[in-house]
Formats: C-alpha cells, sequence, structure tokens
C-alpha cells in the first residue's frame, strides 16, 4: 500500500539525543516510559536518560517498517522497558492526495464536508510513522498481536482538507497490568508551527509479564457506559472490511486478516480495527467532522468479530457532549465505548 503522500525519499536524515522533556500541545512535560500516569517505569531494564529522535524527509516505507518487523522475530517482553530508550519519530509538512482521502470517506461513509477533515483521519495519515517507530530495533517487543485498547484524541483547530501536516509520534509510557503490558504512543499533527490534533494511542501486549499484586478489578466494567440511549443506529461490518481497511492504512497486523492469523493470536474469527469501528462509529451519528476544538476519549473494550450487525447507542447532553457505544449480538457489553465533548 502507498502512502498518503508523494515525496522522493524515506529515508531517515538525522539520529540524535535529547533530553527528556518533549514538546506536548506546546507546552514541555517529561517523557516518561513508567506507569501510564508518568510515574516512572516499575520493572527491570530503566530508562536510559536520552531521547532518540529520528527525522525523515517523507513518509516511511511500510515495505521496510514490516521488513524490521519480520526481522524482530517473536520479540517477547521480560519485564524489562518495552524500548531500550524514548524514542520519536516525525516527518515534515506534506500534502495528502485527494483519491486518499476519498477512499477513506468511502469506507468509513464519512459525512460530506465544505474542506473540513474527518476528526480520525490524521491517525490514518500517520500509521505509517507509527509503524516505523514500532519497527525501530529500541523498540524491544514484536506490534504484531498488539491490540488498539483506546485513544483519547485532542482537536485544536479545525482540520482544513487543503492543509499540510507534520507529524510525530513518540512512545510516552508503559505499564505492566493483569491484562498484559500497555503501552501509550503520543501523535501530533502540526500545520505549519501549529499544534492542530493530539492522539494518546493505547495498545496491549497480551501474555507478557504480569506485575505481581496488581489490582484484578477487570478493567472494561470501569470503562463501560451508564446512559439511557436517546438513539439507536444500526450498521453491518461486512466480513473484508477488515482486509480493505487494513490495505488502506497499511496496517497489516494478521487479526484483521484471515480467520487462521486471528486463531494464531487467540481470536476465533478476524476482528475490525478500533479505527475503523469509531470512526465508522462518528459518521454514523453525523459527528466525525467538529467544527470546534474537542476531545474524544474512546476505549474497545470487546473485539469486533467480522461480520457483525451492529446497534450504536447515543445519547446527546445539553452542553453538546455525545457519549456513544458500540453492540453486537450476543456479547456481553459494548465493544467500544466513547464520549466526544467541547474542548
Amino acid at each position: 500500500m502507498g502512502s498518503a503522500y508523494s515525496r522522493t525519499s524515506s529515508s531517515p536524515t538525522s539520529f540524535h539525543r535529547m533530553g527528556t522533556a518533549r514538546k506536548r500541545g506546546g507546552r514541555d512535560s517529561p517523557l516518561s516510559i513508567g506507569s501510564l500516569t508518568g510515574e516512572g517505569w516499575s520493572g527491570k531494564g530503566g530508562p536510559v536518560e536520552t531521547e532518540l529522535t529520528v527525522k525523515y524527509k517523507r513518509s516511511p516505507s511500510l515495505l521496510k517498517s514490516y521488513m524490521r518487523i519480520l526481522l524482530k522475530g517473536r520479540g517477547e517482553y521480560h519485564g524489562e522497558s518495552p524500548w531500550a530508550r524514548p524514542l520519536s519519530c516525525s516527518t515534515p509538512p506534506q500534502e495528502i492526495r485527494p483519491e486518499h482521502r476519498a477512499r477513506f470517506i468511502t469506507l468509513t461513509r464519512s459525512t460530506t464536508s465544505s474542506g473540513t477533515l474527518p476528526l480520525l483521519y490524521p491517525s490514518v495519515l500517520a500509521t505509517p510513522l507509527r509503524l516505523a517507530l514500532l519497527a525501530h530495533k529500541a523498540f524491544r517487543l514484536n506490534p504484531m498481536g498488539l491490540l488498539h485498547t483506546g485513544s483519547e484524541i485532542t482537536l485544536y483547530e479545525p482540520l482544513r482538507g487543503t492543509a499540510q501536516f507534520s507529524f510525530r509520534c513518540a512512545t510516552t509510557a508503559a505499564q505492566e497490568t493483569p491484562r498484559g503490558l500497555t503501552l501509550i504512543l503520543t501523535t501530533t499533527a502540526f500545520c505549519g508551527e501549529t499544534l492542530v490534533w493530539e492522539e494518546r494511542a493505547h495498545f496491549l501486549s497480551r501474555g507478557t509479564a504480569q506485575k505481581e499484586g496488581s489490582a484484578s478489578r477487570h478493567p472494561r466494567r470501569e470503562c463501560e457506559p451508564d446512559f439511557a440511549p436517546q438513539k439507536h443506529t444500526s450498521f453491518l461490518a461486512s466480513s473484508e472490511i477488515g482486509r480493505l481497511f487494513a490495505s488502506f492504512t497499511g496496517d497489516l497486523n494478521p487479526i484483521h486478516l484471515v480467520a487462521p492469523a486471528a486463531k494464531f493470536f487467540g481470536f476465533r474469527a478476524p476482528i475490525a480495527h478500533g479505527l475503523w469501528s469509531l470512526s465508522r462509529s462518528l459518521a454514523a451519528l453525523g459527528e466525525d467532522r467538529p467544527s470546534s476544538p474537542c476531545t474524544l476519549s474512546a476505549h474497545f473494550l470487546r473485539p469486533l468479530f467480522l461480520p457483525s450487525q451492529l446497534d450504536l447507542r447515543s445519547r446527546k447532553g445539553e452542553d453538546g457532549e455525545v457519549t456513544f457505544a458500540l453492540f453486537a449480538p450476543f456479547t456481553a457489553g459494548p465493544l467500544l465505548c466513547a464520549t466526544l465533548a467541547p474542548l
């Protein structure tokens, strides 16, 4: 799958070390590789005090990233920090191809708009950069089989369709939990020098070493919504949407592709990308292109097995906050729940 951008070279132009402070939302904040609250890593192999930064001339090559991932082998986790040192990758401003944007709109049934981009489209644009970070030798785990368990997205300014965006992706935090090792990667999008969009994506590496004495409360129950829906919307997640969205984004995690590969990682059938199910839900609600600053907090609680007929339940408050949850037949609870709120 080609990139959404078109330039001449994808080789890194520089490797250098920085201090542990980094920019987030235009503000300085410490870059932690410890707990998800930034309180320090508690396992073996503590953090290195410098950040490794990789700057690309254009969007990194997906083929090269997957070759590096295959060479990683299993990339097993043994209790040390999942990265050898804090790591970040960045790309310069690049123009979006209209046909790539149109394909995203088709796959997610995005609403029409007069010049703005869907809220989650930057996450697709940043996929090659995110994969390059995960494929880097400083990242100790093999990303194949990683589960996307949630995202916190902040829109600072409307996403103009004619804008050129530069991206930065960085390792932010890691923590051992009863379910495995959880990771946070932070991706930021800039228009010129202005921060316009930010995502903190949560991932889970199942079957890794578990921290002794970790809380046993099931995280799903803490995230599940408690609201009376005002609206029900139904739509279909087809059997081929996992392969189509994987081909489009370049996220070829085998759990999305075919049943044998999904079963190898412990799933009874291929599962949909969390990014697709969230984008499709926002589009079904007509909330996928916000015109003012907002935040979106989403939790992916259960796998969306393909194919599935889905029931989207939502409620909009007087303050403009939208709460919604996605359900499938014969599941014990919601597949995802999310809240979209004005900033």
